[in-house]
């Protein structure tokens, strides 16, 4: 089965001395109407409060910019942190979002991962998880047009409210992203997508497996199939987040990228560490000539991956750089139609 093929966008600023907030932020907006004429499926925008980790504490703002910039390409927060704002705000906003972009909204959730951000919101880790599970059941329930209620000190919801209304009839697709096999199986259980980013938790191909393998047995157990009876065939959502930067060979795609993205993962408190280097050598980034990446890419969709969320900016990149790695991955690896094309079909 094909992959379809998105971009992720963390918007890190990790430049020395750094630039202004506004250079990067117009840059990887021009980034993304590229990724629509190239003939990505979705861009993707990470979420950070308070840091370098990332420029936008509010993806639906930034990607309402670039809903406006754009026609056909699917938008959507990768992720939405529940933790860090009020349920009711969050719905109501990628609600709205999905309206001004004509149901192009595909809604990435989380809990969040980084301490000092959660700290900031009053968020400890023992109460990450169950705070996030409460306010998940809430934001679905706003989302496909229901009634809620909601209960917590800060944030009260009244059941007599109205719902909120999105251009999609039944509210926008739903991916929950995680780093361990546990959640993965429950993600799978509520019959939801599932967003990874090995590159934070893996060290070796078969750590990547093993969550997917859980989301699926969670997936088929909410179905109440059996692997190698109709199970085969099922196949849940999968979206894969991979640093990505395709040249001729790949010594030359590690000399152009290795060193920003290097950098981009040394800043960043995940939970394990690594570098350009290893990571390559993992075999868990897109990171080569065209022919190993595409090989890569062939070894995603065999595991169960079905969308790829390709990282080609991070660590200060030069956006020529950037522009230029996407190009290269949309038209000599992925086989991308054009935007052009797309519309004379």
């Amino acid at each position: 089965m094909s992959l379809t093929h998105s971009l992720f966008l963390p918007l890190d600023n990790y430049v020395e001395p750094a630039r202004p907030p506004r250079e990067r932020l117009r840059e990887a907006l021009a980034e993304g109407v590229l990724a629509e004429a190239l003939g990505f499926h979705a861009v993707y925008c990470a979420e950070h409060h308070l840091s370098d980790y990332g420029l936008v504490p509010n993806p639906a703002v930034f990607l309402a910019h670039l809903a406006a910039q754009t026609t056909r390409i699917r938008l959507g927060p990768a992720i939405a942190n529940l933790n860090a704002r009020n349920p009711l705000t969050v719905a109501e906003d990628y609600a709205l979002l999905d309206q001004l972009s004509d149901g192009r909204l595909v809604f990435g959730i989380g809990s969040g991962y980084l301490p000092d951000e959660l700290a900031t919101f009053g968020v400890d880790d023992e109460r990450r998880g169950s705070r996030f599970a409460e306010r998940l059941t809430t934001v679905r329930k706003l989302l496909a047009g229901r009634l809620a209620s909601h209960a917590e000190p800060d944030c009260l919801l009244k059941r007599d409210q109205l719902p909120l209304y999105t251009h999609q009839p039944f509210g926008p697709q739903l991916a929950v992203a995680t780093f361990n096999p546990d959640s993965a199986h429950l993600i799978g259980s509520q019959g939801l997508a599932l967003w990874l980013m090995p590159h934070a938790t893996c060290c070796e191909r078969r750590d990547l497996i093993e969550i997917i393998d859980a989301h699926r047995e969670g997936f088929l157990e909410r179905l109440r199939l059996q692997p190698g009876v109709l199970g085969e065939f099922v196949r849940p959502l999968v979206a894969v987040c991979l640093p990505a930067h395709v040249s001729n060979t790949l010594p030359d795609a590690l000399r152009l990228c290795g060193p920003y993205l290097s950098a981009h993962l040394a800043r960043r408190p995940y939970p394990r560490r690594s570098d350009a280097e290893t990571l390559t050598k993992a075999g868990l980034t897109l990171i080569g000539g065209s022919g190993q990446v595409r090989r890569t890419l062939e070894w995603l969709a065999s595991i169960g991956v079905t969308e790829v969320m390709s990282m080609h900016a991070f660590g200060g990149m030069p956006t020529a750089h950037v522009q230029a790695s996407l190009r290269a991955f949309a038209e000599r690896v992925a086989g991308l139609q054009a935007a052009e094309a797309l519309e004379n079909a």
